[in-house]
């Protein structure tokens, strides 16, 4: 089975582009988590920039995925043993 020019250039276009943008099922905004965690967008903004928090920013959006909100809950909460 031969494949045309085209159909190659689509298919690499399509992987590309599905690895490079977050998809909506793994990242959550920054608005989202802000509801998430019951604060502000601003402080969750503030969070991202700061470097307390990580994420991915795109197109002038940002996107944590659940690892990295993970790892932020776990660095804030209070273990008493």
């Amino acid at each position: 089975m031969t494949t045309r020019k085209y159909d190659r250039v689509q298919t690499q276009r399509q992987f590309v582009r599905s690895n490079l943008e977050p998809s909506t099922a793994k990242f959550r905004t920054s608005s989202q988590v802000a509801r998430t965690l019951q604060v502000s967008e601003a402080k969750v903004l503030e969070w991202l920039k700061n470097g307390d928090m990580g994420g991915l920013m795109t197109r002038r959006r940002w996107y944590i995925s659940p690892r990295q909100l993970e790892v932020f809950l776990e660095a804030r909460a209070n273990v008493h043993l």
